[in-house]
C-alpha cells in the first residue's frame, strides 16, 4: 500500500525561527500540521513514521543560480560542462533551484533551459529559471521579458544581465531602467516576484548604471538581485554600499581562492564583513554559480585551459561556516539560503508552516545535511541518496 502521509518525528524545528521540538505531518506535497505530539497517527496504514530524534529540522535550501544545462565554453567548445543530476541538488539539501544561462546566450538557449528546468520539476525538485542571459538585448522566449513572466510559469525574472564586465554587452542607465521596467510589467501582470538578477563584473562604473536607472526613472532598488559580490574587496565595500541603500546582495558561495577566484572573499566572511557595516540580514542571499565551469590558462604560454566545475555543495558549506566558525545563530545561518532568496524572488518558499510545501532539510549533530524532503518526497536518508533522475547511475 502506498503511503499517502509521512510523520516526522522529534526533530529541533527551525521554521526558519527556533520553535522546539515538534512532530511533522506531511500530506502529500504540503505540511498538514505541527504539534509537539503527532503520536496517535503513527499507528494508520497510510502513515510512514520516520524518527528524527536528534536532528534540527530547517527548511529546504534555495539556490537561485544554477547552471542546469552545464556552464562554461569560455575556454572553447571542450570546456562547455555537462548537465546537472537531480542527486546533486539534493544531497546538498537544495530543494529549490533556479536554472540559469549566463554567459553562453549563444550555443545554449532558453527552450533547453526550460526543458532542464520542467525535467527536475518532474524528477521532484522547485524548479525555476531566468529568461535572458548576459548579452543586452536579452534573448528571450515568447520575445519579450513581460511576455515570458506572463506566459511561462516557470520565468521568475530576468537575467543574469552583465554589468560592469567585459564579456557583457554594457547596458546604459536607462537600458537598464528599460528591462527592469518590462520585467516588473510582466510580473506585475503574472503575480510574480520579477527580480532582475544583475551579473556583477569588476569594472569601475561598477553600480553606476543600476543606482542612475533608480534615481532618475524611479526603478525600485529591491528589484535588483546582483550577484558575485564577493569577487573582490573593492566589489565587496561597493555591495554594502548598495545594500545600506535598500538593495540585495548576492554573494557566490563557489567563489574561493581554490576555485580559481584569486582575490575572492569567501561568501560567509562577506556576509560578516556586511553585517558589521550595518547591512540588515534580510539584505543577504548566497547562490552558488553551480555547475559553472571555471577555465585556467597558463599565464605565459596560454596553454590549456583546465577546467573545475564549481560544485552546488557550497551553499551548505558556507552557510553552516557562519554557524560553525562564525557562531551566527542558526536561525540566522541558514536565512541567506532559505527567506532572503525566497524573498528577493518573490516566491512561497525558504519557512516550515502547516499549508506550505515540504521541502525540509535535517541535519545531524555536526550540523551535516541528513535527510532531504522535496515536496513531502524523501530524496535523501542518512546523508544518501534515496532517489535519483531519469538518467543518473550508481557511481
Amino acid at each position: 500500500m502506498t503511503k499517502t502521509h509521512t510523520l516526522l518525528r522529534g526533530a529541533e524545528i527551525y521554521s526558519p525561527e527556533p520553535i522546539g521540538e515538534r512532530d511533522v505531518l506531511i500530506c502529500g506535497e504540503k505540511v498538514l500540521t505541527m504539534e509537539e505530539d503527532l503520536g496517535r497517527f503513527s499507528s494508520l496504514e497510510d502513515v510512514e513514521t520516520i524518527d528524527l530524534k536528534g536532528t534540527r529540522l530547517v527548511p529546504g535550501f534555495i539556490d537561485n543560480h544554477v547552471h542546469v544545462l552545464g556552464g562554461g565554453g569560455s575556454g572553447g567548445p571542450f570546456t562547455r560542462g555537462p548537465e546537472i543530476f537531480l542527486s546533486d541538488l539534493a544531497i546538498c539539501g537544495i530543494t529549490t533551484v533556479v536554472g540559469i544561462l549566463g554567459m553562453d546566450g549563444l550555443s545554449r538557449n532558453l527552450s533547453s533551459l526550460l526543458a532542464k528546468v520542467r525535467a527536475l520539476t518532474a524528477e521532484g525538485l522547485t524548479a525555476y529559471m531566468w529568461s535572458g542571459a548576459y548579452q543586452y538585448p536579452q534573448p528571450t522566449l515568447c520575445g519579450g521579458a513581460q511576455w515570458d513572466l506572463l506566459y511561462i510559469p516557470e520565468v521568475i525574472g530576468t537575467g543574469e544581465i552583465a554589468v560592469a564586465d567585459e564579456r557583457g554587452t554594457h547596458p546604459t542607465a536607462h537600458e537598464v531602467a528599460r528591462f527592469t521596467g518590462e520585467t516588473a510589467y510582466g510580473a506585475r501582470l503574472a503575480a510574480k516576484g520579477g527580480a532582475v538578477c544583475i551579473h556583477m563584473g569588476n569594472r569601475r562604473e561598477g553600480f553606476e548604471p543600476l543606482l542612475e536607472a533608480c534615481e532618475r526613472w524611479g526603478v525600485q532598488i529591491e528589484r535588483f538581485l546582483p550577484t558575485h559580490l564577493n569577487r573582490t574587496p573593492e566589489l565587496l565595500k561597493r555591495s554594502i554600499d548598495f545594500a545600506l541603500q535598500g538593495g540585495y546582495m548576492d554573494f557566490t558561495t563557489a567563489f574561493t581562492v581554490e576555485g580559481g577566484i584569486s582575490t575572492s572573499i569567501s561568501a560567509s566572511e562577506s556576509a560578516v564583513r556586511s553585517r558589521e557595516a550595518g547591512v540588515p540580514l534580510d539584505r543577504i542571499v548566497f547562490s552558488t554559480d553551480g555547475n559553472g565551469v571555471h577555465s585556467f590558462f597558463d599565464d605565459e604560454t596560454m596553454d590549456g585551459p583546465r577546467t573545475l566545475i564549481w560544485p552546488v555543495s557550497s551553499l551548505w558549506e558556507e552557510a553552516r561556516r557562519l554557524a560553525t566558525y562564525f557562531n551566527w545563530p542558526l536561525e540566522e545561518a541558514i536565512a541567506p539560503i532559505t527567506m532572503n532568496p525566497a524573498r528577493a524572488l518573490g516566491i512561497k518558499k525558504g519557512s516550515i508552516a502547516p499549508g506550505r510545501d515540504a521541502d525540509l532539510v535535517a541535519l545531524d549533530a555536526d550540523l551535516r545535511v541528513d535527510s532531504v524532503f522535496a515536496k513531502g518526497r524523501s530524496l535523501v536518508r542518512g546523508g544518501e541518496p534515496v532517489a535519483r533522475g531519469w538518467f543518473e547511475k550508481e557511481m
